[in-house]
């Protein structure tokens, strides 16, 4: 069975010892299994069996969206069979609808985004521009759900909620969304209420083992296995391990296969 995990992180080798010390200060119960580089990734991926993983970058200032996708199509280039790259623009770019143009045109297929550390809140009135214009451009949307582990104290708690991310779904149409952690990290029962069953998909990373298995079930089942996605959000966990909590649960085959696969391919519009 093919798999892909939807939801990885790398940087570039120059960085990633700076970026994961300074990302691994702010996490400190959750230390990172794996380096942050692309090889140390697709070692991971070569032991767990993983053909595709999608790195998300993430511009954390504005004007960094063009050397992340410099650095990501580099990437891309080398191992175009194994990597898909999402790369990123900042709400505080200027001239946002061209820096999208320009990904779109480069081959990517979407943009991450993480409220957290872009410090947006997911449905306000400034960040709608983004959403219109990868609604527009058919660029697909990654976007951090939920609360985060780096962010315990944050002033605005439910920045990245499911309720404000169903605000966004309202708004903005034709958008191609995919919320993170089961649609926002512990914060499931608004997920439940907020976007089990609408026009989104999520991914499994860090809600397996810390919500409640009959729950991730429920959803699973009442937001159908087309709509959930594989993810690890390596280098913070192990995909050999989150597999294995994944296939623990009784899905039948063919619901684990969407899962591992059939979705993601359909979300990341993959032939073959």
């Amino acid at each position: 069975m093919s798999i892909i995990d939807i939801h990885t992180h790398a940087f570039p080798d120059k960085i990633s010892k700076r970026a994961m010390s300074h990302l691994e200060s702010m996490t400190e119960d959750w230390a990172a299994v794996g380096q942050g580089t692309v090889r140390d990734l697709l070692k991971f991926m070569d032991n767990t069996a993983v053909d595709v993983s999608a790195i998300c970058g993430i511009a954390t200032k504005p004007g960094q969206w063009s050397g992340i996708l410099d650095w990501l199509l580099g990437v891309m280039g080398k191992h175009r069979e194994r990597i898909v790259p999402f790369a990123s623009v900042h709400p505080q770019d200027e001239n946002i609808g061209d820096a999208l143009m320009q990904i779109k045109d480069a081959g990517i297929y979407g943009i991450k985004l993480h409220p957290m550390h872009q410090d947006f809140i997911a449905d306000a009135d400034e960040v709608m521009e983004i959403y219109q214009q990868a609604a527009w451009c058919r660029l697909a949307v990654q976007i951090h759900s939920g609360r985060d582990i780096g962010f315990p104290n944050d002033a605005i708690p439910d920045r990245a909620s499911p309720k404000r991310i169903a605000n966004v779904l309202d708004r903005v149409d034709g958008l191609r969304i995919l919320c993170t952690h089961m649609g926002g990290w512990r914060s499931w029962d608004e997920v439940e209420e907020c976007l089990v069953g609408r026009d989104v998909y999520m991914e499994t990373s860090f809600a397996l083992g810390h919500m409640d298995d009959e729950q991730f079930l429920r959803i699973v089942k009442n937001h159908t296995p087309d709509r959930v996605c594989f993810g690890s959000d390596w280098p913070w966990n192990d995909p050999g391990t989150e597999l294995a909590k994944l296939e623990s649960l009784g899905l039948s085959a063919g619901d684990l296969e969407k899962i591992k696969f059939s979705s993601s391919a359909a979300f990341l519009e993959l032939s073959g």
